[in-house]
C-alpha cells in the first residue's frame, strides 16, 4: 500500500506510529490474489485517510490502523 503524507510515497511499513497519511494506492500482493479487493472492501480506497495506529509484537505485524472514521 502506498500513502501520502509530506514526503511524497511511503507504505504503511515505513510509517511511524500516529502518522496521518492518505491512500494513494493499493498494491497487489504477489501471495493472494484477491488481497486487493479484500483491502478496498475495508475502505482501503484512494484519498481515504489512514493512521498508522500501532504495530504487533514482535516482528512489527499485524498493523493496526485507522481508515476514514474506522479503526
Amino acid at each position: 500500500m502506498a500513502a501520502e503524507s509530506k514526503h511524497p510515497w511511503k507504505s504503511l511499513e515505513q510509517a511511524p506510529i500516529g502518522e496521518k497519511l492518505v491512500v494513494v494506492k493499493v498494491h497487489p500482493s504477489p501471495i493472494s490474489e484477491d488481497w486487493q479487493q479484500r483491502l478496498e472492501e475495508i475502505g482501503f480506497i484512494p484519498g481515504e485517510p489512514v493512521e498508522l495506529m500501532r504495530r504487533g509484537f514482535p516482528g512489527n505485524d499485524p498493523l493496526v490502523v485507522r481508515i476514514g472514521l474506522s479503526t
